[in-house]
């Protein structure tokens, strides 16, 4: 290395150590070090115990008559030659310097050298850790839910011992919720593993989720004879157990698949049961809702309704209600609390443009962000999308939606001249 280098880096080093008195506050001296950090690496500097410590040494040698590098580096040789061990010899060798320098100021290399050696260590496993090749290995060394681990590894060893720190835990049900608990389960335990028993242990397991996600999504077709709406239903109890948990994501899947020319229903978590499951849960934050119907007369109105239990929410910040066939006007009939500040309507069929406009400005009046998507319905008659729609006969061109809060707005609908209904929103 050329010595004037090794001159910059030097004085770098004896700024470094030399000067920490005099710079105060902390903040400022760790803004001092990290910038002459910089500047050594801008000269090359080989960050290693070796060099960290040669640099120590002909600190203390500088203030010595020996004090150019060539002397220093002399001096150096001559009292590691003959050391059977290299951290004997540094030992050694910083203990002269002790002696010989009595009276300079005290710093890093008067400190004993075990310190000194965990210092040095910890600057090699910094530099490791930055590796992307570390990294990598962190990542396969941790066991995950999509690797193929028998499920009874997490619910009696994994989450046995560690289940208390959970705090987010995400189920994708599989078609064995479908069944009753005494029929015989004919699916591989190893590819489908997620059955109700092994939900209900994660379940247990995590006693302090604050978040939690329940999807079906699986083709439950004639099979699901009301299997998945019975165990949902006996869940409810161990969810109204989690103290912790304030957001929650219902997930019913697609709605229907079409295959061989025949449908798939995959429509099981109906409205009574949403609406049992939020009642249980009275300090919700956010709620996540998807494809969640009504069957016939299990519809429930009024004080037992979804609407209803959801307007009981009182700390309910962010809803998102994706194909809710229930959605309408009779929401507005609650007194909703003003905390909701994120709303996302996507695809509710049932639910016309002056219906969307009464309810959002009913239930949200202190909202920030909104999306608001209609989707085009298609119709059988004439084997195309129906657009004619979204001229609602009730709706006023005249209408503003009152959202003085409303920062962020994603409005998916195919009449461009709607937007005109939020101009009014001039946090927008």
């Amino acid at each position: 290395m050329p010595s004037s280098s090794r001159t910059a880096q030097l004085a770098l080093w004896r700024e470094i150590v030399l000067n920490r008195e005099s710079i105060k506050p902390v903040n400022q001296h760790l803004d001092f070090i990290r910038k002459r950090f910089d500047k050594l690496d801008s000269e090359g500097f080989i960050w290693s115990k070796e060099s960290v410590l040669d640099i120590f040494l002909q600190l203390g040698l500088s203030e010595s008559p020996h004090d150019s590098f060539s002397s220093a580096s002399e001096v150096v040789g001559s009292r590691l030659q003959g050391f059977k061990s290299l951290s004997g010899g540094r030992k050694e060798v910083i203990e002269i310097q002790k002696s010989e320098h009595t009276f300079r100021p005290l710093g890093l290399m008067d400190l004993p050298i075990e310190v000194f050696d965990n210092i040095l260590k910890n600057l090699d496993g910094i530099a490791k850790l930055e590796a992307a090749e570390i990294y990598k290995e962190k990542r396969r060394a941790m066991p995950t839910v999509a690797m193929a681990t028998p499920i009874d590894l997490w619910t009696e060893d994994i989450l046995l011992k560690h289940g208390t720190y959970v705090r987010s835990l995400s189920l994708t049900l599989s078609a064995n919720c479908t069944k009753p608990a005494d029929c015989e389960n004919d699916e591989d335990q190893y590819m489908e593993p997620i059955s109700p028993e092994s939900v209900r242990a994660l379940i247990k397991r995590c006693p302090n989720v604050s978040e939690l996600g329940i999807k079906c999504d699986y083709e439950a077709g004639y099979r699901d004879t009301g299997g998945t709406e019975t165990f949902l239903l006996e869940l409810i109890p161990l969810l109204s157990s989690l103290k912790q948990l304030r957001h929650l994501t219902l997930d019913d899947g697609q709605k229907i698949t079409v295959r061989n020319g025949h449908e798939y229903f995959k429509l099981r978590i109906v409205n009574g049961l949403t609406s049992e499951i939020v009642a249980s849960l009275p300090l919700l934050e956010s709620f996540n809702c998807q494809a969640i119907t009504a069957s016939g007369d299990q519809q429930k109105l009024g004080n037992s309704s979804f609407g209803f239990n959801l307007s009981q929410l009182k700390s309910l910040s962010h809803l998102t209600l994706w194909d809710i066939k229930d959605v309408d006007v009779t929401w507005c009939l609650f007194d909703w609390p003003r905390t909701i500040t994120k709303l996302v309507i996507q695809e509710c069929v049932n639910l016309s443009l002056s219906s969307a406009h009464r309810l959002i400005n009913h239930i949200t009046p202190c909202l920030t962000m909104l999306t608001l998507e209609f989707t085009p319905k298609y119709r059988d008659d004439i084997a195309e999308i129906d657009y004619t729609w979204e001229v609602d006969p009730t709706w006023d061109p005249h209408s503003r939606f009152c959202l003085p809060s409303l920062t962020d707005l994603k409005f998916s609908t195919s009449n461009g001249d709607l937007v005109t209904s939020f101009q009014d929103c001039k946090s927008l």
